[in-house]
């Protein structure tokens, strides 16, 4: 059985749809599927991995058009990175305009960009040096989930990754949490990386750092580059969860019948 955690401010239902008269098979990475009868096949095994399969294929179609409506309803809340493609340079250094970072180990860069005409430099080859560069975020509402993201492009990065977290402090001031990106390591092409999280009800004062992330002591060397922040609202899947009425996902043939745990948005009722 395939089943997420459902947060109980999402509006889901379970819907059931059947598929008449097929046996279902996985082997590995390939799907088979044998109809009952035809195949001299008595009994296959369906897996959740099928199930999952087989409902995205069915559903996504179907509610695609709520995802589109939700997201569009949800835009105002879109967190704003001042300067998050790095096109404008500082007045008086050669950081990007609004952000700040130690001049030796950041810069903006013309010579490497995804989109525009520039991107945010990072170079370290000290492995106790641990530098974060950081810009405020504005527009996030408490409570409310976002994704963040930007594209990486690295060179020999070692001992480490070229990463970016988003962090918040409370009312008092002092650090009360952050979300921390899975980076990249090695020498690496333009590589999208994200991470959804959670801005929580007391949260003050977001910043999101590109840095090159501390791992068991040693902080990353090489050289790196950041372009296109982003920040979005996060929108849930529509499919939450699947299932069948097979005993242990099992069938000899007839109909077999799934039932989907769907999120709806709010703006569709």
């Amino acid at each position: 059985m395939c089943q997420n955690d459902f947060r109980p401010e999402q509006i889901s239902v379970l819907r059931p749809f059947e598929i008449p008269a097929a046996s279902v098979y996985c082997s590995g990475s390939a799907l088979s599927m044998y109809r009952s009868g035809t195949s001299g096949i008595s009994r296959r095994f369906l897996s959740t991995f099928v199930c999952l399969f087989l409902a995205s294929f069915l559903l996504s179609g179907m509610f695609s058009a709520l995802n589109a409506a939700e997201s569009a309803a949800v835009t105002p809340g879109h967190g704003v990175i001042p300067n998050a493609s790095f096109e404008i340079p500082s007045a008086t250094d050669t950081l990007p305009a609004d952000w700040r970072a130690p001049k030796e180990k950041f810069s903006r860069s013309t010579e490497e960009k995804r989109t525009g005409t520039a991107s945010f430099r990072w170079k370290n080859e000290d492995p106790a040096a641990y530098r974060l560069s950081q810009v405020k975020v504005n527009g996030l509402v408490p409570g409310e989930s976002y994704v963040l993201s930007a594209w990486v492009k690295s060179k020999n990065v070692r001992g480490g990754k070229a990463s970016v977290c988003i962090e918040w402090s409370g009312p008092d001031g002092k650090w009360l949490g952050g979300a921390y990106v899975r980076g990249v390591n090695g020498t690496k092409d333009w590589t999208k990386i994200t991470q959804v999280f959670h801005f929580p009800e007391n949260a003050r004062s977001p910043h999101i750092s590109c840095y090159g992330t501390r791992e068991g002591g040693t902080v990353a060397c090489g050289e790196a580059w950041f372009d296109d922040l982003e920040i979005l609202p996060y929108v849930p899947p529509c499919i939450r969860a699947v299932t069948t009425d097979q005993y242990r996902n099992q069938t000899t043939g007839g109909t077999i019948r799934f039932f989907a745990g769907l999120t709806f948005p709010e703006t569709a009722f």
